[in-house]
């Protein structure tokens, strides 16, 4: 054999080679094969976090109690749990791996590949997958229940609130409703009865949750010593004499004791009513807000005194007063 010729030669079989080589890298076709067992008929319960959102009976309002004006309270919601039979299936797979075709018709080399693996190369299949995937069907509650309460309220409740009382006229009087934030545990009462036009009675208050279109409502009502410890009062369900008594009394008590703060508080309420004031109460007006740190009030005050008094009884004590606040 001349010299090109065996050149040629080895052309040959290193393309065979590497045809060879190429087609043993080449995956067989392939395809998915399934089935179904069927296991039996299972239950399962509701996971609780969904049911305190999904399967909600009753919202309420629980644990009142009346403290320092204020009505207190804590929210209990009522949920189920079900328990569900359902069809319990299982699914496996396994795989068909076809003939490697580039083996079986590539001849000699390709032939003497498939002795090696002749399995393979003529196609198998793998066995059935030893992790299988769970189906449920038919899935329907049994009639099994647990009662479950919680206390809070579930995400997205709104409460709106309103206070209600027969006033002594016999009318009843009920305050606009009020949204409440759901975090709330407590109402101040007595500032919001003390508006009303008159001290009442009786006294509730109504709660209304809504939730995923739902209503629940629950009402509170007061007995009559819990009604006495708010000790309602108000300017407005006096007459101008029984206020006007009112506070001289307690400017005179905060005097007595040096309770200056308390006694510009009694000052300004008389100051705002409409009647005669005694010479000596705008120094002694003057001489609490010199008392408390307001020198510019106690300064306003004293010339006040100035210009309306007659018998001018202190009259170098104030000019002294407004001097010193210079």
């Amino acid at each position: 054999m001349n010299k090109p010729t065996t050149q040629a030669a080895k052309i040959l079989i290193a393309i065979a080679v590497l045809m060879t080589l190429q087609a043993c890298a080449t995956r067989p076709s392939s395809r998915l094969e399934f089935k179904t067992e069927y296991v039996g008929i299972e239950q399962r319960w509701d996971s609780d976090s969904k049911a305190k959102e999904d399967n909600v009976r009753n919202i309420e309002f629980v644990d009142f109690s009346v403290v320092n004006g204020s009505l207190r309270f804590s929210p209990q919601t009522d949920y189920i749990l079900q328990e569900y039979d359902f069809e319990h299936y299982k699914e496996y797979d396994r795989t068909h791996f076809g003939p490697k075709w580039d083996f079986i018709l590539f001849p000699v080399i390709g032939w003497m590949a498939c002795i090696f693996d002749i399995t393979k190369c003529f196609g198998w299949t793998t066995d059935w997958s030893n992790y299988s995937n769970s189906k449920r069907e038919n899935e329907q509650p049994n009639g099994n229940i647990q009662e479950k309460t919680y206390s809070r309220l579930p995400y997205g409740t709104t409460v709106n609130v309103a206070l209600s009382g027969q006033l002594p006229s016999g009318d009843i009087y009920t305050t606009p409703s009020e949204k409440l934030w759901s975090s709330a545990d407590s109402i101040y009462v007595k500032q919001k009865v003390q508006e009303w036009p008159a001290k009442p009675t009786t006294l509730s208050v109504q709660f209304n949750a809504a939730y995923k279109g739902e209503s629940y409502d629950t009402r509170y009502d007061f007995t009559d010593s819990e009604i006495a410890s708010l000790t309602l009062e108000s300017d407005n369900w006096n007459s101008p004499k029984e206020n006007r008594h009112k506070y001289f009394y307690q400017l005179t008590r905060a005097l007595k004791v040096g309770n200056h703060s308390a006694a510009l508080a009694a000052f300004k309420k008389l100051e705002d009513m409409d009647f005669e004031k005694p010479e000596s109460f705008w120094y002694r007006y003057a001489l609490s807000a010199q008392s408390a740190g307001k020198l510019k009030l106690a300064a306003v005050k004293a010339k006040q005194y100035l210009q309306v008094a007659v018998k001018r009884t202190y009259e170098n004590e104030a000019r002294a007063l407004i001097a010193n606040t210079q």
